[in-house]
């Protein structure tokens, strides 16, 4: 079928713009961050927290809805496009309104003012909204690779300049605010679409219908992974809040690395198939394993490596994130795997029930976070594994068996192995290291940990589980053969 062609090319370029962004950001940011220190690092991510929901008011909920449901009509995209623009301008005047309150909350002056400026990256969003859930509705994902590689050139070079200029925080402003309005002149230019000056209350209505249950899910998720920024900013101080996102940037880098180009297409290709059970259920099981297979070794040999990486990367200045980010690499392997649960969900027609276990997770995590963050940033990575091995993982697994029937050991025990290899790599990692030269450089023991850690995972999975994955790459195979067979058809046709 067109569709499958479809999705695995849109899964080739999702996969390649994630790569040119993850590397070209990670890469700009860890330059940036060894410029300006924590301090500035922290103040920034303060503001950005209180945008970023904010930003999950604007244009999330209705625009998803555009993506998600099987017809729309051009009324739906004019009326998204004018209603999110205009609720963005009305939020971003709040937030300058109120940013000398919010600076006065954790008593940094600069943050006022970083704040004020930052909200116009509210506008800018919104208006590349629809263009971007238009592309996405077509599973054309070329145009991402291309915006990725732009917006982080533009964003990443002004950054760099200002920082080495000594700016310091400005930096980040700067960078933050050119790579959002790259990304709509891209999204723009890409997408071909322009509005027409008409607003449907009926379409809206229909948008919102979906976009209560969608934004309500994406704010209530939002504003938990601020809970701890927030706590440790208001008990700690900006440094340390500084520290605790530079951990969870590098964990969120290397998740979005190796996931997000199944999480692009998820909805879309969820969404399609929505009407047959079978083929949901048979996608949700491969993905699974082919997202343990890459990322169980990944987060555990970042968890082993840690203190070499951070300390060459980010330089001894940054140390003390080390134990925090050992700590959240550990909750990230549910994470993982749980990752397109709520997109599935959503691309079902059920946010509300997204919705309904985000506020449980807020909860926990409104009484969790605050209470870990008057002790340190450590004991808010403990409270963060401790909530996401026994009350979010739990969850997910209930609310995947409500929607497709598949239990928990149906699912995870084809994984089992894939772990066990990982960890035993992870054992070898550290054993070789305590056993490594102790005149040897950080450069020199990070890249012999890093390839002790590849030779040891594939033994093990050709000793332990060779079976699981042979089978896995011959469906991987089955699946593109397939796909080639449907374009040549198509092409045949025409």
């Amino acid at each position: 079928m067109q569709f499958t062609r479809r999705l695995v090319t849109g899964t080739l370029w999702s996969s390649a713009e994630t790569l040119v962004r993850q590397a070209i950001g990670l890469t700009v940011f860890v330059m940036i961050a060894r410029q300006v220190g924590a301090e500035a690092i922290g103040i920034v991510v303060l503001a950005m927290a209180l945008i970023s929901i904010f930003e999950a008011a604007v244009s999330d909920g209705a625009v998803e809805r555009l993506v998600q449901r099987q017809e729309i009509e051009p009324l739906h995209l004019d009326s998204a496009f004018w209603a999110v623009t205009v609720l963005s301008l009305l939020l971003a005047a709040t937030l300058i309104a109120i940013a000398p309150l919010f600076a006065g909350l954790f008593d940094v002056a600069e943050l006022s003012s970083v704040l004020q400026a930052l909200a116009f990256y509210l506008p800018l969003t919104a208006l590349a909204a629809v263009p971007t859930a238009r592309l996405k509705r077509d599973l054309r994902f070329r145009p991402f690779a291309i915006r990725a590689l732009l917006s982080l050139g533009a964003g990443g070079g002004i950054g760099l300049w200002l920082a080495f200029d000594g700016q310091g925080v400005w930096a980040l402003v700067a960078m933050h605010l050119t790579t959002a309005f790259t990304v709509l002149l891209c999204m723009w230019i890409a997408a071909g679409w322009r509005p027409s000056f008409r607003l449907s209350l009926r379409h809206l209505r229909d948008l919102a219908g979906y976009g209560v249950y969608s934004t309500g899910s994406r704010l209530v998720i939002i504003a938990d992974q601020r809970i701890a920024p927030f706590a440790i900013g208001l008990f700690l101080g900006v440094a340390e809040v500084g520290f605790f996102a530079m951990a969870r940037r590098v964990l969120e880098m290397l998740i979005q690395l190796l996931l997000a180009p199944v999480n692009q297409v998820a909805l879309p290709a969820f969404a399609r198939l929505q009407t047959d059970g079978s083929r949901i259920k048979a996608l949700l099981h491969f993905l699974e394993r082919a997202i343990a297979l890459t990322s169980f070794p990944a987060l555990l040999g970042l968890a082993a490596i840690a203190p070499l990486a951070v300390e060459l990367v980010l330089g001894p200045d940054w140390l003390p994130m080390v134990l925090a980010l050992q700590i959240l690499c550990l909750a990230g392997l549910p994470m993982a795997i749980e990752f397109n649960t709520p997109v599935l969900a959503r691309a079902l027609g059920r946010p509300d029930l997204v919705l309904y276990q985000a506020l449980i997770f807020f909860g926990a995590g409104v009484i969790l976070l605050p209470l870990a963050a008057t002790e340190s940033i450590t004991l808010v990575a403990i409270a963060m594994l401790a909530r996401q091995l026994f009350l979010v993982w739990p969850l997910r697994v209930l609310l995947v068996r409500h929607l497709t029937g598949q239990g928990f050991l149906v699912r995870y025990l084809p994984l089992a192995g894939i772990l066990c290899c990982a960890a035993a790599m992870a054992g070898a990692v550290l054993f070789a290291l305590a056993w490594a030269p102790v005149h040897a450089s950080v450069l020199q023991l990070t890249a012999a940990a890093i390839s002790v850690g590849a030779l040891a995972f594939v033994a093990f999975l050709l000793l332990f589980a060779r079976d699981r994955v042979i089978g896995l790459f011959q469906e991987a195979r089955q699946r593109l053969s397939a796909t080639q067979a449907t374009a040549a058809s198509i092409g045949s046709r025409k």
